[in-house]
């Protein structure tokens, strides 16, 4: 079962490191240049999910923004129609009042 074990242990180990491993390395050497790799990776992943963050927080600003804009501008279109018709009937009371 030792036996075994290691010879399985060491075929993991190789398929592991056969990226790094070489004969200017000592097993050391690779452990500490995958290790950078990964934090590497792991620093271009925080960066890409920060950028995401910001692009998705600006998006929903922006809607925020467009949605406020087109409440204000349907709020003016009822005050004009609003004014409209006042002015309609004022007018028509106006011409009522001249005729009597």
């Amino acid at each position: 079962f030792g036996m075994k074990y290691w010879e399985l242990a060491t075929e993991k180990r190789k398929e592991y490191f056969a990226g790094y491993d070489s004969l200017a390395n000592s097993s050391w050497e690779s452990i500490q240049k995958i290790l950078l790799i990964r934090e590497k990776e792991r620093e271009d992943q925080a960066k890409r999910e920060q950028e995401e963050f910001v692009a998705e927080a600006h998006e929903r600003m922006t809607e925020h923004k467009d949605k406020k804009t087109e409440q204000f501008t349907e709020q003016q279109q009822r005050r004009e129609k609003t004014l409209a018709r006042i002015r309609a009937k004022e007018l028509q009371e106006e011409k009522d009042e001249r005729e009597h």
